[in-house]
């Protein structure tokens, strides 16, 4: 039995700040993006909007789970777990490509506490902090 002090090798990600910060940039864009989302609304609608955006991530993973079943069940063995890496690939591709050209909205950048950080700052700080995870 192991005693509290030993690691099992599979926690240790969770512990590195680079980790800690990747996870919250990758939660931050989720976040961000229902939000932005919402404040194209109006107002009268906003929370079907936000229900119905809420309820797809559900809704993605029922629909990823069917997919790869059908690709791990039709594909060959050597090239089916190709494809999901590819899938998924893309899918990461584009979620950063649909990042870049949605522009910032214009209530935020009429606060004035976002002079704070702009958008291409903190694009590089999170760039520079995914380098050192992925080197």
């Amino acid at each position: 039995m192991r005693g509290r002090t030993e690691r099992s090798g599979l926690d240790f990600p969770a512990s590195t700040p680079s980790w800690s910060l990747y996870t919250h940039y990758v939660q931050s864009n989720h976040c961000a993006g229902r939000i932005s989302l919402g404040e194209f609304i109006p107002k009268r609608h906003r929370g079907k909007t936000d229900s119905l955006i809420l309820s797809g991530f559900p809704l993605g993973a029922l629909l990823s789970a069917a997919v790869s079943y059908l690709v791990l069940n039709n594909l060959p063995a050597d090239m089916s777990w190709r494809v999901g890496f590819g899938l998924g690939t893309t899918m990461a591709l584009l979620f950063f490509w649909i990042r870049r050209v949605i522009p910032e909205s214009s209530r935020w950048l009429l606060q004035p506490f976002s002079l704070l950080i702009s958008r291409s700052q903190f694009d590089e700080k999170c760039r520079s902090a995914l380098s050192i995870i992925i080197l």
